[in-house]
Parts: structure tokens; sequence; C-alpha cells
């Protein structure tokens, strides 16, 4: 039981100290290590949109050199308690199951409309 105990509390630890180099990171470093997007309208529609293109220049995910990305679930439902990081590379994968969409200010951006459950779905034997 001790050997199980000390073996959780190192992967614990692990997991602990990957946070704090991401929220020190972002301190240092602004939106250069962790990207973060504040999504108003998951509570309504259950999607995240993914800018890739702005008045037709790439842009968002297309152009991003964060490592990470943090979307807020913001919203009547979530009220920014609920923040899913993502790994930039994972992310530009899950998006490639995607079509482009209108979004945005006044409709002139593009992005993957994706639903918010696929952030994580990998997780629970899907593909991403």
């Amino acid at each position: 039981m001790k050997e199980k105990f000390k073996k959780d509390l190192a992967i614990g630890l692990e997991a602990e100290a990957l946070l704090q180099s991401l929220a020190l990171s972002y301190a240092w470093m602004g939106e250069r290590a962790v990207e973060v997007k504040n999504d108003r309208e998951v509570s309504d529609t259950g999607n995240i949109f993914v800018e890739c293109e702005y008045r037709g220049r790439p842009s968002g995910i297309a152009t991003s050199r964060s490592p990470w990305w943090a979307f807020v679930f913001n919203g009547e439902r979530y009220n920014r308690q609920i923040i899913v990081f993502i790994d930039v590379n994972r992310l530009r994968s899950l998006c490639q199951g995607y079509p482009t969409v209108s979004g945005g200010d006044h409709g002139w951006s593009r992005g993957y409309l994706i639903p918010a459950s696929d952030l994580v779905s990998g997780l629970f034997g899907g593909d991403p």
C-alpha cells in the first residue's frame, strides 16, 4: 500500500508541476505560452470555435506559436467554471476533422466549429 501511495503521489506531483509551469510561462511570456480563448457561445451551442482565418488571412490556430491553448467555457451555463487546456498540435489534428465555417465579429473570421466534448474525446477511447 505504501508503494502505491508513493507512485500515485509522484504522478500527482508531475501533473501539478505541468500546470504550474503553464501558469508561470503565461505570466512571463503571455500568449506565447498559452493562448487563452474565452468562449461565450459554448453555453448555448455546445461548440467551441477555433479561428483559422481572419479577413482572408491565416490567423488563430493556423498561425499560433503557443504550445498550449486554453478554452474558458463562459456564458450562463458555465460562467467561467470550466477551463480546458489542450496541446496545440493535438488541437490542430482535431481541427482537421471538421469543415470551416464563418463566424466571429461580423462574420469576418473562419474557423472550425468543434463540439466541446470532442476536445477530450480521445481520453475516452475516441480518435482525437
